[in-house]
């Protein structure tokens, strides 16, 4: 009886911590463009960690000579990301992470624009990421 209960523990114990944790993988490349590695990090994420529920004004970053726009829409649960100029060869990743730190939504930008649709998730707090090369941009979006 007290084997399985140490074992229930354990178990608990891990799942908690994953809970908290979130593993990121970077890949490493050479010049001409070949994987020649990977790291795969482990980050705790607190409360203190996350970035600001975003305003109106933190909608808005620069990334070079283009402008990245996000327009939350929290009635319908949708959000349009949009980046202004041209963005060929930047492939710029787009994420939405739940309220649990689960991946909802990865793909990559093709057109100058996109709605991330989240409308069938309940409500809560959705972290949205958007990778250009090694630069990573964070939002906390509503709904």
């Amino acid at each position: 009886m007290t084997k399985r209960i140490l074992c229930f523990m354990v178990i608990a114990l891990g799942m908690g911590w994953k809970l908290f944790c979130q593993n990121t993988v970077e890949y490493v490349y050479d010049a001409m463009g070949n994987q020649i590695g990977r790291r795969v990090s482990t980050t705790r994420i607190t409360s203190a960690s996350l970035p600001e529920k975003s305003t109106s004004d933190k909608y808005i970053k620069k990334y070079g000579d283009h402008e990245i726009r996000i327009t939350p829409d929290p009635a319908s649960g949708k959000a349009l990301v949009s980046i202004s100029g041209n963005i060929e060869g930047l492939n710029p990743e787009i994420t939405l992470y739940t309220p649990d730190n689960h991946v909802l939504l990865q793909f990559i930008l093709i057109g100058n624009e996109t709605i991330a649709d989240f409308s069938q998730q309940p409500d809560g707090d959705y972290l949205l990421q958007l990778s250009i090369g090694k630069e990573v941009f964070t939002w906390i979006i509503s709904k």
